[in-house]
């Protein structure tokens, strides 16, 4: 079961330092955010976690999907709204 092993949380990065945002993300195995510019931190997450960005339909931009191939990350775009 994962009911001790899964820890969920929310962050504004708008009111963190540059050093806790890279940590952050260093720690973090799955990133679910909406397209904007904190998924550029992306690139300080380990290889292998996973991105994955929200976005409104007939959207596509490849930016964050580059920085995540790049980082070695899994990618996955999901059109919502």
């Amino acid at each position: 079961t994962w009911g001790n092993k899964l820890n969920v949380s929310s962050s504004y990065f708008d009111k963190m330092s540059l050093s806790q945002q890279v940590r952050l993300m260093y720690n973090t195995d799955i990133i679910l955010s909406g397209h904007g510019s904190a998924l550029a931190n992306a690139m300080f997450a380990r290889p292998h976690s996973a991105l994955i960005e929200c976005h409104p339909p007939y959207f596509y931009e490849m930016c964050f999907a580059n920085i995540a191939f790049i980082s070695r990350l899994f990618y996955v775009a999901v059109n919502n709204y």
